[in-house]
């Protein structure tokens, strides 16, 4: 827990962090530039869920089948 840590670990911590997300501004907030892009992750969900459902390439069911 971060917490816990020293001063220094948790400020490196947190510049690291904010690298982070500012490289990934503009990723982030892509459905601002585009009326066809959804705010939400709803859509790749909803495909994640039902390929999982599905027994996709290297799923856990398909490799025991093995």
């Amino acid at each position: 827990m971060i917490a816990h840590h020293p001063h220094g670990l948790r400020q490196r911590l947190g510049v690291r962090f904010a690298t982070k997300l500012k490289n990934a501004q503009l990723h982030l907030f892509t459905f601002l530039r585009y009326e066809d892009v959804e705010p939400t992750n709803n859509a790749a969900g909803t495909a994640l869920k039902a390929a999982v459902r599905q027994g996709g390439a290297g799923s856990s069911s398909n490799q025991s089948e093995a």
